[in-house]
């Protein structure tokens, strides 16, 4: 069976392969490999029985075109050379079996074919030609599009961090002139100026001084409130969470538990998961002993537990239909003080389209046994620190 690969460039790749069932895809497991981010690791299978040729639409999101429609999701259908076979990132795939797809009587003989039943082989091209530069534009329009809502984000979060950065000047400028007029009365207090002695024939009891009593450490309150605001952790981490019927819905996947602090909560295009590291790195590994020493061992450890429930395929894409495009993860612990982010990190809703529906209970199911090689290596780069 000879299969040509035509790229988007033009540029034309034949690959002669003797096996029936042939697998083409981003991964490196497949027989023909497309190293380009639209194609899914396993995209298209190809079979060869008794010289017909049947395609099959392996991807769980994204699409096989033939004959300009789309493919149903895991269905053997029957190949003819004369209608057009296209992946995504506008790839063209020829294929030409040992025996014409065409005969298709069990005597051998090809049938005969009514003109009017099949398009004129120059009509078919044509055809061809202009969906193939139809998918060509429509690809280039999706790029054009997603570089401009990249560029958008970019310059909000540009927007967003001045904003911050600008608000915590002023709040620091705000407190230290506080702690500088507080500073200079408690000195006055506890060092005031010496009083004008007058000469008095007689001193009544009740007009004497009394003793001036200095004001209580914790009494002095812009002392107090520079401690908290350095411990205190967003709002949104002390407000009310999974009301709404996404968060509710999220909620429920993610805990089994839910403990305070914890939970979900939506603003603008990201949606905010609270996890109180402790309590989850202990459901998940189940003790405290196991929890520090596997701290020590790995270090996506910490990543791994942000992860559970939601590097899921179905979660980030739920997530991405309700208009979200990251998913932030903040690890806090319990305090004496009140609950303090400890690690916080991204995850992207449009990365389940780069993993495999079964790397997460795969990844997971070795993690229970203190083994985290299968979830670097597909799973963590999916995980992102978050930038301050």
């Amino acid at each position: 069976m000879i299969i040509r690969i035509v790229s988007p460039d033009g540029g034309k790749d034949e690959f002669e392969l003797f096996d029936d069932i042939i697998t083409i895809g981003r991964g490196k497991n497949c027989d023909i490999v497309l190293a380009d981010d639209h194609i899914s690791r396993k995209h298209l299978e190809i079979k060869n029985i008794g010289g017909l040729v049947y395609i099959k639409d392996l991807t769980l999101s994204n699409w096989v075109s033939y004959n300009d429609e789309k493919l149903p999701k895991e269905l053997d259908v029957q190949y003819y050379d004369f209608a057009p076979l296209l992946l995504p990132g506008n790839y063209q795939v020829e294929i030409d079996a040992d025996s014409g797809n065409l005969d298709m009587s069990s005597s051998g003989h090809k049938m005969d074919i009514m003109q009017d039943d099949l398009k004129p082989v120059s009509m078919a091209v044509n055809t061809h030609s202009a969906k193939l530069k139809e998918f060509a534009d429509l690809e280039k329009e999706k790029i054009a599009k997603e570089k401009n809502k990249k560029q958008a984000r970019s310059l909000k979060e540009k927007k967003k961090k001045k904003n911050k950065n600008e608000l915590m000047v002023f709040i620091l400028i705000t407190l230290g002139a506080i702690g500088y007029v507080v500073y200079e009365s408690v000195i006055n207090v506890h060092n005031p100026a010496p009083p004008k002695l007058k000469k008095i024939k007689k001193v009544i009891p009740s007009e004497r001084l009394k003793p001036i009593t200095p004001p209580k450490v914790e009494e002095s309150e812009p002392e107090t409130t520079s401690e908290v605001n350095q411990k205190t952790p967003p709002s949104l981490l002390l407000g009310k969470k999974c009301q709404s019927p996404i968060e509710k819905a999220l909620c429920q996947v993610i805990f089994k538990n839910l403990s305070e602090f914890e939970g979900v909560k939506e603003s603008d295009y990201v949606l905010h998961v609270y996890k109180n590291l402790l309590n989850t790195a202990v459901e998940l590994f189940g003790d405290i002993k196991t929890v520090s020493e596997l701290a020590v061992k790995n270090k996506n450890m910490t990543k791994a537990i942000a992860g559970q429930y939601i590097i899921l395929p179905s979660f980030l894409e739920a997530a991405e239909k309700n208009n979200k495009s990251f998913i932030e993860i903040h690890l806090f612990n319990k305090t004496a003080e009140g609950p303090e982010v400890v690690h916080t990190f991204e995850v992207d809703v449009t990365d389940y389209r780069k993993f495999d529906a079964e790397d997460y209970p795969k990844a997971y199911e070795l993690i229970k046994n203190k083994d985290f090689s299968y979830f670097d290596k597909e799973l963590s780069e999916h995980i992102k620190v978050k930038k301050k």
